[in-house]
């Protein structure tokens, strides 16, 4: 227990083994596996290997650059290189760290309505069965389903850190409307050339079963965690080819993002909501009705 500290003070001090040119941060549930689907089709970009998420700023930062280095054993000296990882968003840790590593790098990031998006991150917990009962219930238990939607807080602490002009925003909506133009958008901030649009990569917003047996669930989505920690995650995309999943998932959530909890929650992100409308130079009502379908 007290080896840890030291190690990972020890590997902060250490020379970067490699160049990152930039960063998707999410947050969760923001279609950023769109967004990871795409890049990794461009002849010019590198991504991790292997696996979307390393998670190496936030949760295994100790384990050293060599570590984060050996994801990217495939990528070309002439390629961008850039990971895109939702759970560095709010992870006051993960950021600096970037910033220490890399001053220059560029950051995604997307927005999607922050009600809609907390409910989305919710119904996540409770497939990975990480939290259990109802939303309420679950927010008691993790409130960062809530504090990682807060765009008004996190999204000026990375402007700050890297300059507003490396900070590019996404939207949902306008990646569903038009992804060839985000895609062109996207190439465009990383200095990469266009290409022809992938072969369509739909994000899949619903999550809509929960866990038959919620033990069961949470003791796959530790064990997939502590095999990603040792770069096993040919072993974790194994588990999910075979649809071991489908051993502990079967019934439906029964909650639903009523009007009364929509008007909660938009009580909770209004600074947020207003902050995103300001940055962007436009309003989004939908964000604030009642009756709009969510996942």
């Amino acid at each position: 227990m007290l080896s840890r500290p030291a190690e990972r003070l020890s590997t902060q001090k250490q020379t970067p083994s490699i160049h990152l040119d930039f960063v998707g941060i999410g947050p969760q549930r923001t279609a950023s596996t769109w967004l990871y689907e795409m890049l990794r089709r461009h002849p010019a970009i590198a991504l991790p290997s292997g696996v979307k998420e390393t998670k190496f700023f936030d949760e295994y930062f100790h384990k050293g650059w060599e570590w984060y280095a050996r994801h990217f054993e495939d990528a070309s000296p002439s390629q961008v290189r850039g990971e895109i990882c939702p759970t560095y968003f709010d992870h006051a840790a993960a950021r600096e760290r970037l910033k220490r590593a890399f001053p220059d790098l560029k950051v995604i990031v997307n927005l999607r309505n922050p009600v809609e998006r907390a409910f989305s991150v919710y119904r996540l917990e409770l497939t990975k069965g990480r939290v259990t009962g109802g939303f309420r219930e679950a927010i008691a238990r993790n409130p960062r389903i809530i504090t990682s939607g807060h765009y008004a807080e996190h999204c000026p602490l990375w402007e700050a850190e890297f300059g507003r002009d490396r900070v590019l925003y996404l939207t949902q909506e306008e990646i569903r409307a038009n992804p060839r133009q985000v895609l062109d958008t996207v190439y465009e901030f990383l200095g990469v050339p266009s290409v022809p649009v992938p072969e369509a990569v739909r994000e899949d917003f619903s999550v809509t079963h929960v866990p038959r047996y919620p033990r069961l669930a949470r003791a796959f989505s530790e064990t997939a965690r502590f095999l990603r920690a040792y770069r096993l995650h040919w072993l974790v995309n194994l588990g999910k080819a075979a649809s071991l999943t489908r051993v502990y998932q079967g019934g439906k959530g029964t909650e639903t993002l009523t009007p009364e909890l929509r008007r909660d929650l938009l009580q909770t992100f209004d600074r947020d909501i207003r902050w995103v409308e300001q940055k962007l130079g436009r309003e989004f009502p939908e964000w604030r009705s009642l009756t709009t379908a969510t996942d």
